[in-house]
Order: structure tokens, then C-alpha cells, then sequence
């Protein structure tokens, strides 16, 4: 069962040790707690002559009990027992880390792929895709990007996930329907609280596609419509109303 079907089993979190990955790590965590997932962390080293520090690596056990999630002191070896997820830190060598972790998509089988990503603001994955985006195209999983600089939908001192207001594009081509279902089904694998989900269809508003919108206490949609080119127009309704 993928994430988009039900709950996220089992999750890949790259990362190069730097802010945006930090931060994209606590997103990936807070997700393995709520799905009781597997949680694999991986970091690609250019040769085997570059050593990597196991300290350098982001703490699981300081993360879970700086949350509340486990008493501090808590040992290694107890906390799969007590939180319900595995946690596993893998070291790759390749010149290329699009290439390795790609590959290491090939081997083990995840639901969903969770990246910290660069960028100056909204329109940056757009206008310049970075090797983060490189990846998800490649490796076809739901991937979750967590942009440097951004708003974060998790509080890293709390754990706290917070989904309050969402911009889904909308159009014909490809069918938007299955997309609402992927947008609920992520809010209830990230879980947070009430949310405002947004429905933009960028052209006429009597040409906005005819959707079947869930009924759920939580989550409030609204649909609205702009003129103009795709991107640009995404990116604006984004900035304007500081979606996550």
C-alpha cells in the first residue's frame, strides 16, 4: 500500500547534513511517528576515502525526547518498542548522489521520499529544479520537498505538525480527482490540526474541473480560479496566501 493509498510504511530521507536537511529530516520523522514507519536515512559520500562521522548523522533519540516522544536516557534498543518505528542510517559512495539514491530506490521498496531542497521561495521549483527535484522525477515515488528558508509545517523543537492551509493545483489533464484524494490522505499521515485547503484552477472559472470533495470535520476546501500562465500564477496564489 503506497502513502497515497493509506499510511506511509516505510520512508527515505537523503540527506548532506546541511540546514535544509535538517529540517526536512524533522518532517520525515514526525511522518514515521504518525504511520509507525520505517525511516531510513542516507547519506552519499564521493569516495570511500571521505569519512563519515555517525555523529554528523541527525539524532533520532535527542529529536524524540526534545518532542516528548520518549523519556531522555532513553536507550537505543528501546526505542522501536516504545515509538513503533525502525530506524536505519545507511552510508553510499558515488561520485553522483542522484545516482545513489535512485539506486537504493531500486533495492528497497518506500512509499514515500522526503528531501530538503534549496531554493529562494515558491517559484524556485519551477524556475530552477534542483537535484532534489532531479530525484523525484527519477524515482516516480510521492516525495515531499522541504524548501531552506521556507515555512515549516513541523516545529523542530515541538514535533508538532501544523497543515493549516494547502494550495492544490487543479486542471482536466491529468485528472485532479485523484489528486484530493492524495491531499486528504497526506493530511492524515502528517496529522495537525484543522486545515484550508485551496483549489486553483488557473483559467475560466466556468471551465474549473467538476471534483467529489471529501467531507471531513478537519479540512475546509475553497476553489478559486486566475488568468494567466500556469507557473507564474501558482506561485503567486502561493506567496499570497503563505500556503504550505
Amino acid at each position: 500500500m503506497s502513502f497515497y493509498q493509506g499510511r506511509a510504511y516505510s520512508i527515505l530521507h537523503p540527506t548532506d547534513f546541511s540546514e535544509a536537511s535538517e529540517v526536512a529530516f524533522a518532517h520525515a520523522l514526525a511522518i514515521a511517528i504518525k504511520n509507525k514507519a520505517d525511516l531510513t536515512i542516507l547519506h552519499v559520500t564521493p569516495s570511500k576515502d571521505h569519512e563519515v562521522d555517525w555523529q554528523d548523522f541527525p539524532s533520532v533519540r535527542k529529536s524524540l525526547e526534545r518532542w516528548g516522544v520518549i523519556e531522555p536516557g532513553t536507550r537505543k534498543s528501546e526505542v522501536e518498542s516504545l515509538t513503533g518505528i525502525h530506524v536505519q542510517k545507511l552510508v553510499s559512495v558515488d561520485q553522483n548522489p542522484v545516482d545513489a539514491i535512485v539506486g537504493l530506490t531500486g533495492v528497497d521498496s518506500f512509499d514515500l521520499l522526503v528531501m530538503g531542497t534549496r531554493g529562494a521561495g515558491a517559484s524556485s521549483i519551477f524556475s530552477k529544479p534542483s537535484s532534489s527535484v532531479t530525484v523525484a522525477q527519477r524515482v516516480q515515488l510521492p516525495t515531499l520537498f522541504v524548501t531552506e528558508g521556507t515555512h515549516s509545517c513541523v516545529d523542530l523543537e515541538t514535533g508538532r505538525a501544523s497543515l493549516s492551509k494547502i494550495l492544490l493545483a487543479v486542471d482536466h489533464e491529468p485528472k485532479a480527482q485523484g489528486a484530493v484524494s492524495r491531499v486528504r490522505t497526506m493530511l492524515q499521515n502528517l496529522g495537525g490540526g484543522d486545515s484550508q485547503v485551496t483549489l486553483l484552477h488557473v483559467g475560466k472559472e466556468d471551465n474549473f474541473p467538476k471534483l467529489d470533495l471529501p467531507s471531513d470535520a478537519n479540512i475546509t476546501w475553497s476553489r478559486t480560479a486566475r488568468q494567466g500562465s500556469a507557473a507564474p500564477e501558482i506561485t503567486k496564489q502561493a506567496e499570497e496566501m503563505d500556503a504550505a
